[in-house]
């Protein structure tokens, strides 16, 4: 069975390793991008089943990434968790079409209870 497949976009890369860790113990497949251009990059040569993506990043932002995102007819549908420490772009983020915010700091642990629950959205459809 393949495992289901997280593409994480943090320019910390310490957040960046601290996400990925939780995540690939939860089970999942993550890769990697360190601002919004890679990120976008690795989401056309291979969409993830869920994109996790920072606001601010160097080249693109998140909300750039999501703009893009629900533009294109084949990734509308991917289901987009923000991470902010900027409240006032959270509210931005849902209005452009992410599918969950969560406001830093947190615990990791909360990321992996929201990719679980966005999988289990997809599945029910």
């Amino acid at each position: 069975m393949t495992k289901p497949r997280v593409l994480i976009a943090e320019d910390n890369p310490d957040l960046r390793e601290v996400y990925s860790f939780v995540l690939a113990e939860g089970g999942f497949e993550v890769k990697e991008a360190s601002n919004g251009r890679e990120a976008i990059e690795s989401i056309k040569q291979e969409p993830p089943d869920v994109f996790i993506t920072d606001i601010m990043m160097p080249e693109v932002t998140g909300v750039e990434i999501v703009k893009w995102l629900k533009a294109e007819a084949n990734m509308d549908e991917l289901p987009v968790i923000v991470i902010s420490a900027y409240p006032d772009y959270l509210a931005k983020c849902y209005l452009t079409g992410a599918t969950r915010v969560i406001r830093k700091p947190f615990d990791p642990h909360l990321l992996l209870d929201a990719v679980f629950f966005e999988l289990s959205k997809k599945t029910e459809h």
